[in-house]
């Protein structure tokens, strides 16, 4: 049969049932959101579990920056400098994300026992981690957030973006 795929063009099969999830820290839980079931940015459906569905519990942060390879001419495929601004207009421009070979993601989970002491100093502002935003933006408004323990989780995803290189150099 007739794939409707062009001579020259790329063709992925993504399977039998794809998805794609967007992940959102909401009211002290990780959630997630099926892309392909639910219109995630619709109005109101932030606070809809049944669109959000809670996956872990005590998640108070969540974090991601792109790696840049902002060599000039050719890119060395290395990761010169990190930051949030994520390449744009993903269909008009696809060549931007060649220059993003990475993703750092972290995410910050709270012990639920409240100590009745504090843990932290009261001059410690946040809870750091590799990136340079800060992992606690609501929770610091408590006034007890420095009575719980925090565990920071971190990673760096390669993101493979070689199939694009020959399009765009």
């Amino acid at each position: 049969g007739n794939s409707g795929a062009k001579s020259g063009e790329l063709l992925f099969n993504l399977g039998g049932s794809p998805t794609i999830r967007a992940y959102a820290v909401r009211g002290g839980n990780l959630t997630a959101c099926d892309f392909v079931q639910n219109d995630c940015t619709a109005a109101g459906s932030a606070n809809d579990p049944a669109i959000w569905v809670p996956i872990a519990s005590n998640v108070v942060g969540l974090r991601a920056e792109y790696g840049w390879d902002t060599t000039a001419g050719t890119m060395d495929g290395t990761v010169d400098t990190w930051n949030a601004v994520r390449p744009t207009a993903l269909l008009d421009n696809a060549c931007q994300w060649i220059r993003a070979p990475a993703v750092r993601i972290a995410l910050l989970a709270r012990n639920s026992q409240v100590d009745r002491n504090a843990l932290l100093p009261t001059s410690q502002t946040s809870v750091t981690w590799a990136g340079a935003a800060p992992l606690l933006r609501n929770e610091t408004a408590r006034n007890n957030w420095r009575n719980y323990r925090y565990k920071v989780f971190e990673t760096v995803v390669p993101i493979r973006n070689l199939p694009w290189m020959a399009r765009c150099s």
